[in-house]
């Protein structure tokens, strides 16, 4: 290409002004072979410049020697001329090699590119039409859009009525549960109160059968009852009857058995007073052994030393019984 062929020989010409600012030699030849190289011998391609340096040596201190063939009418072909240089000029040849190497590998990143770019063409224009195309799709679909935007809306609307529906409904819905629940309950009361009422009346039945056969009974018993007072009243008759006979027997018997005891008792006041007698007669014949122990024994009323009976201090004392073991209501002694 001939962008490339342009840019190389830009490349060459800096590298020849370069030339210039290296260190000149007692003889002065490396300028002018330099300058020979820039215009009086301009090669018509890098291979022809590199090719111009025949042969170069490496001499002691780092000096070089090369061997430089000219191609000008004036000079001969053969004639060598030997330029002594420093070690710089080494540098100026590793860096013509290197630059070399990178025009080669500049011109095929550049033949790279350019087949790059063609193709980059052809899918640009392939991309325009796609993004014609795209645009139109993407009005349709912004067409698309706006309607289904405004379904959308409609949609919202009618969802929110329908949610305001729900709402009804399921107030509807809590209402009929709270109903159906109120009237479970009720028939539930009901149920029950009807069973209350059966029982009530089966109670009732039972209380009025029970109570005519109590009434039976009871007047059965009351017949019975009066059956029996009516045979108390008969037997009571006799038994008054018979009493009346008996207590008028009791009677008799009885005024006998008074006069029986008043006659006893006058047997036994005359028993007494023979009995006190006899006592006063039989204390009065006992003799004592001293007066002095007659008079204590009256006094104390103590018994004798060797004998049980208790002997009595005065005679006023024999008007009362004297009390002893085997008869604590007392006897007369």
């Amino acid at each position: 290409p001939i962008a490339s062929k342009k840019g190389r020989e830009c490349i060459e010409g800096e590298i020849l002004e370069k030339d210039e600012s290296l260190p000149i030699t007692s003889n002065g030849s490396i300028k002018a072979n330099a300058h020979i190289l820039k215009e009086g011998h301009e090669p018509n391609s890098k291979e022809n410049t590199i090719n111009n340096v025949r042969d170069f040596n490496v001499g002691s201190g780092g000096n070089i020697s090369i061997g430089y063939t000219s191609h000008g009418g004036e000079q001969n072909n053969n004639k060598e001329n030997n330029i002594v240089v420093d070690g710089r000029y080494r540098d100026l040849i590793r860096l013509i090699n290197l630059q070399r190497d990178k025009l080669n590998l500049q011109h095929v990143q550049m033949t790279k590119h350019e087949a790059e770019i063609v193709y980059l063409e052809g899918r640009t224009r392939e991309d325009e039409t796609r993004l014609n195309y795209v645009s139109q799709e993407i009005e349709r679909h912004g067409e698309l859009v706006q309607q289904l935007d405004q379904e959308v809306m409609a949609l919202q609307e009618l969802e929110n009525e329908i949610e305001t529906v729900r709402g009804v409904e399921a107030d509807l819905k809590a209402q009929l549960e709270s109903l159906e629940a109120k009237l479970r309950h009720t028939e539930a009361q009901l149920s029950h109160h009807n069973s209350k009422i059966r029982e009530l009346e089966d109670d009732t039945c039972n209380e009025e059968a029970r109570s005519s056969e109590e009434s039976r009974q009871q007047e059965d018993a009351m017949v019975r009852e009066i059956d029996k007072l009516k045979r108390s009243i008969a037997e009571a008759t006799q038994q008054a009857d018979h009493a009346t006979h008996t207590s008028q027997c009791i009677m008799q018997e009885m005024s006998e058995v008074e006069a029986l005891i008043g006659s006893k008792k006058k047997e036994v006041e005359n028993l007494v007073v023979e009995m006190k007698d006899a006592n006063l007669a039989s204390l009065s014949m006992t003799l004592l052994p001293s007066a002095a122990s007659a008079d204590d024994t009256h006094d104390t009323g103590l018994s004798k030393g060797g004998s049980s009976r208790r002997m009595v201090g005065s005679p006023r004392q024999l008007e009362n019984a004297v009390p002893t073991s085997k008869n604590p209501h007392g006897v007369w002694v």
